[in-house]
């Protein structure tokens, strides 16, 4: 199987794991009104389209292929964290956490940012504050085998579990 197929395959198969299958969600769970439906749907709806133009623009390109220049998945997914931010007035950025930072931009850049990496570390999946009208919602990223071959160069200890994050902020009305 091809490299292209493989990371489309795992980015959808990471959007339904990262957002879950409806038929799988709890029967206590409080239910969304038609309007907060509604929003949750056009936002997963325009995240799915920005995904799938980027990975076709970026692995399925002709000229790009022919050069070997594919490019990484996180990159690819910064197209799709602009697509979104333009439309949907969301911010999303990575967090490096306990492995190698790929980019100056991806270090904590604040206390909550830190305080994130932090529990992460710990085993905690995610963080969350809201402050100066602005919703941020931590999540950590397990990095597999495939991600410690860039994230983690020797002499990094290989049994220690490493991660990355990614940081969502939201404008939100405050009272």
């Amino acid at each position: 199987m091809r490299l292209s197929t493989w990371i489309v395959a795992f980015v959808v198969a990471y959007m339904f794991i990262a957002h879950g299958m409806a038929a799988e969600k709890p029967s206590d769970e409080p239910r969304l009104t038609v309007e907060q439906a509604r929003t949750q749907a056009k936002l997963l709806h325009d995240t799915y389209i920005a995904t799938l133009h980027a990975m076709h623009r970026r692995y399925f390109d002709d000229a790009a292929r022919q050069n070997k220049q594919i490019a990484v998945p996180s990159r690819v997914m910064e197209e799709v964290f602009a697509d979104i931010q333009l439309r949907w007035k969301m911010r999303a950025r990575w967090l490096a956490v306990n492995a190698q930072a790929m980019s100056l931009g991806h270090e904590p850049q604040d206390d909550f940012e830190r305080e994130a990496a932090r529990l992460f570390v710990q085993g905690k999946e995610s963080h969350e504050q809201v402050h100066d009208g602005v919703y941020r919602h931590a999540g950590s990223i397990a990095l597999f085998s495939s991600c410690l071959k860039c994230h983690a160069p020797a002499p990094m200890n290989p049994d220690v579990a490493r991660y990355a994050g990614l940081i969502i902020s939201v404008p939100v009305k405050t009272p």
